[in-house]
């Protein structure tokens, strides 16, 4: 009997020391990757940017690590990571396409606005993973080596309201409103009459205090309420205007993508996928819980037939002008036109049902 139970012993114990030994190999194997986001730190965005590298990190097997996502501010500024990104500075970036429309002045059509050919959350994400979206943006980036970049979306929000210090209920009320804005929305609030500027979200409330600015959008009630615009903005104005869904993206270094054996690469966009369910529940459920504590204290104007009718214009204005000057809105607008057409269809087929 004590033969047996020393040799069961021995057995575990070489066992345990095996898969100490694997573990040990694995980590000095692991490929660490250097990662920043463009969030500031605490709950919104930056969130989901952790929960795409926790989940990396697990998928992986710890096999591809991100020790760490920083925040703005930590090693370099919101603005400043999809560059970092693109020269090595960093492997990976959670960030907005938005945040790079120097280079990329056409970078909307991908990760949204009113001006592409599809709309909502669903038949976005369907175009991009399904539809070609993902892979037209990374070839076309490629060719004409725009930036050395690979770029996946890695969560999907919801339209974005607008937070103003005074009323804003018709069209007329949007003349000369300095609004902040980034990216190509600053061309869309442009366009309605508005004066628009970009800052990173952290300067927008002190903006709004000194009364530089008479209303912001960034993003849904979960970043915009813990950022205090509620407080200092009773208006808000609702509905689809210049978004009706947008992306936050990673950008890979490509040199350290390329550096992947394909079931890594696999594992990143698996991961892309996951963290974008993520932030969807997530979100909506956070969003919901936040409304509920400021409804009555906020005044709601939901956009009216008029100003929707001239969102819907200046759409698709932006993309007749845009389409002209980059090929590649052409190409991206008849993909999209084409895949909506086929979700449109496709629709009509499946019944609903209509509740009060």
């Amino acid at each position: 009997m004590k033969k047996l139970l020393l040799g069961i012993s021995l057995v575990i114990s070489l066992g345990l020391i095996g898969n100490f030994a694997t573990e040990a190999e694995a980590a000095k194997k692991a490929i660490v990757w250097r990662a920043s986001s463009s969030w500031t730190a605490g709950p919104g965005h930056q969130e989901s940017a952790e929960f795409f590298a926790k989940t990396l990190n697990e998928l992986s097997g710890g096999r591809l690590v991100i020790k760490k996502m920083f925040s703005a501010g930590e090693l370099m500024g919101a603005m400043e990571v999809p560059d970092a990104v693109s020269a090595g500075k960093l492997d990976i970036g959670h960030s907005s396409l938005r945040y790079a429309t120097g280079k990329i002045p056409w970078c909307h059509y991908f990760c949204g606005s009113i001006a592409q050919s599809i709309y909502g959350m669903e038949e976005h994400l369907l175009w991009l993973w399904e539809g070609g979206g993902i892979d037209l943006f990374n070839d076309y980036m490629a060719e004409k080596g725009i930036m050395n970049i690979i770029w996946l979306p890695a969560a999907m929000l919801e339209s974005e309201p607008l937070w103003t210090i005074k009323p804003v209920r018709s069209l007329e009320d949007f003349k000369g409103l300095k609004i902040r804005a980034s990216g190509p929305n600053k061309d869309f609030y442009d366009r309605m009459g508005c004066a628009a500027v970009s800052m990173p979200m952290g300067e927008v409330v002190p903006a709004l205090e000194r009364k530089v600015i008479d209303g912001a959008e960034f993003c849904v009630p979960y970043t915009d309420i813990p950022a205090g615009l509620h407080e200092i903005c009773p208006y808000v104005l609702a509905g689809y205007l210049h978004q009706p869904s947008a992306s936050l993206d990673v950008y890979i270094n490509k040199d350290s993508w390329n550096a992947l054996p394909d079931d890594l690469k696999e594992i990143v966009k698996d991961t892309a996928k996951l963290a974008t369910f993520w932030h969807l529940t997530y979100m909506v459920d956070h969003n919901m819980k936040l409304m509920d504590k400021v409804w009555g204290k906020i005044n709601v104007t939901v956009a009216d037939e008029k100003i929707q009718k001239r969102a819907y214009e200046i759409g698709e204005e932006m993309a007749a002008d845009d389409a002209e000057k980059y090929p590649i809105v052409k190409e991206a607008l008849k993909s999209q036109r084409e895949f909506h057409n086929k979700f449109s269809k496709y629709r009509k087929f499946l019944p609903r049902i209509y509740r009060d």
